[in-house]
C-alpha cells in the first residue's frame, strides 16, 4: 500500500535568524518601519543585523542589484514585531543565483 509522501514542514524562523550570504525572497508582502513596502518577488542576500536594544530596532543589512540597503523593523507589537517573529511568512530562501 502506497501512503503518501509527506511535505516537509517549512522551516520557522525569525529576521534576527537570517543567515549571512544567503539569498531569500519575499513570499508575503510586508512594510518596514519607515513605511517602505517591501513586494511579493523582491529579492536579495543577507549580510548582516543589528539590534538596537533601547527602541527594539533591528535593522538587517542586503543587497540587491549590487546596491547595499537596509531593512529598517521596531521589534514591538504595535510595529513589525508580529512580522519579526514570523519572518518565515514574508521571506523564503532561495539557492543563490546569478544576480
Amino acid at each position: 500500500m502506497n501512503s503518501p509522501k509527506s511535505i516537509p514542514p517549512k522551516p520557522m524562523f525569525t529576521a534576527s535568524e537570517l543567515v549571512s550570504d544567503k539569498k531569500y525572497c519575499v513570499i508575503k508582502n510586508f512594510t518596514d518601519y519607515y513605511g517602505r513596502t517591501h513586494p511579493i518577488g523582491e529579492c536579495w542576500k543577507f549580510a548582516e543585523k543589528h539590534f538596537l536594544p533601547y527602541e527594539d530596532g533591528l535593522t538587517l543589512h542586503c543587497q540587491k542589484d549590487g546596491q547595499d540597503f537596509s531593512i529598517h523593523l521596531q521589534w514591538q507589537e504595535e510595529t513589525q514585531g508580529e512580522i519579526i517573529d514570523n519572518f518565515y511568512l514574508y521571506v523564503q530562501e532561495v539557492e543563490n543565483q546569478q544576480e
